[in-house]
């Protein structure tokens, strides 16, 4: 690996450090909820901790589709979002959960162009679709997981799925 190339790993991997304490976690599901919508379900790696992400119909349709590796005849914005990037010359290394602010997730998603590494301020929904569609993980920050996250299994019983729970994050 060339010194520059390993410079701008080394960086991409520090920039994690955006979430100094964070939580690698992948998509398990996206669950349709009363009323519309639906909860895209991060799960860590040893299957002890959920965090459920409330999401917009269109933002549910784009992260299943990609979880499903599906292609639709025309580009969705996530589609063009990377588009865009590729063609110039850039890709997407790491998207992550930061905070909760109020009752919204926010996120980040960094993208990689040459031996520059950007970091932009996006919806978790928008992360998670970026993520999926570059075949990397989602990293959650712990403050995050520790004010939201659930046990899997709560996840199964109706009365506390995350429409009935007040959950913070609706996209």
């Amino acid at each position: 690996m060339r010194p520059r190339a390993l410079v701008a790993l080394v960086g991409v991997l520090c920039l994690g450090a955006g979430a100094p304490d964070s939580v690698e976690m992948n998509v398990a599901a996206v669950l349709p909820v009363r009323g519309g919508g639906a909860a895209v379900v991060l799960i860590d790696s040893t299957g002890s901790k959920a965090l459920p992400i409330l999401v917009g119909g269109t933002e549910a349709l784009s992260i299943n589709l990609r979880l499903t590796k599906q292609h639709l005849g025309r580009p969705l914005t996530h589609d063009l979002v990377e588009s865009i990037v590729r063609e110039l010359g850039g890709k997407v290394v790491r998207a992550q959960v930061d905070e909760i602010r109020g009752e919204a997730y926010i996120g980040s998603v960094f993208v990689q162009m040459g031996q520059r590494v950007a970091r932009i301020d996006a919806r978790p929904s928008d992360a998670i679709a970026l993520a999926l569609g570059n075949a990397l993980p989602v990293f959650v920050a712990r403050k995050v997981l520790d004010a939201a996250g659930v046990s899997p299994d709560s996840l199964d019983e109706p009365e506390r799925t995350p429409a009935t729970k007040g959950r913070p994050g609706p996209i």
